[in-house]
C-alpha cells in the first residue's frame, strides 16, 4: 500500500515489476501504478491467486491477469539471470 515506498525502489533499480491488476486496487489506485510502471518501465503484472476464505472481499481466480506481452518480458528477464 505504499506508492511512496514503490517509487524509491524502482528509482533505485531494485525491482522489475508491479502488481497493477489486483481485487484491492480500484481505478484511481490501478492508474497510478500504471504510471509508476511506465515512468521506470517495470513490467505489469495481474493476479488473482488465492489467499484463504477470509478476505474483505472475494478473490475470483483467474479474474486479473498478466499480459502476454508482460509475461514475454518476466521469461526474457528470467532467463537473462540465469
Amino acid at each position: 500500500d505504499s506508492i511512496e515506498l514503490l517509487e524509491e525502489l524502482a528509482q533505485q533499480g531494485k525491482i522489475d515489476g508491479v502488481e497493477v491488476y489486483h481485487y484491492t486496487a480500484d481505478e484511481e489506485k490501478q492508474k497510478i501504478l500504471l504510471d509508476i510502471a511506465g515512468k521506470y518501465n517495470l513490467i505489469v503484472t495481474g493476479g488473482s491467486d488465492f489467499h484463504g476464505l477470509y478476505n474483505a472481499q472475494s478473490t475470483h481466480l483467474g479474474s486479473n491477469y498478466t499480459t502476454k506481452e508482460n509475461m514475454d518480458k518476466i521469461i526474457k528477464l528470467a532467463n537473462k539471470k540465469q
